[in-house]
């Protein structure tokens, strides 16, 4: 893709959210690469501690941390 068509995208909140859809119906994942396992061993990590009795400070963490997880107070 180019930088004028990614920017295209990314200024249009409602179609990037469309696209992103459309690329996970098909079984596309949109995270970067290096994230997707990244984010398989923190969120195993995580889960080992027992989250939903732990109290969370968030700091500059994306939605996949909401989705996945229920701290105890957040």
């Amino acid at each position: 893709m180019t930088d004028a068509l990614v920017s295209f995208v990314r200024s249009r909140p409602e179609l990037k959210a469309r696209l992103e859809r459309a690329l996970h119906a098909i079984g596309y994942d949109t995270a970067d690469w290096m994230r997707i396992v990244m984010y398989r061993h923190c969120f195993e990590f995580v889960r080992g501690l027992e989250p939903e009795r732990l109290d969370a400070l968030e700091i500059s963490a994306g939605p996949q941390w909401k989705r996945q997880f229920r701290f105890g107070s957040y």
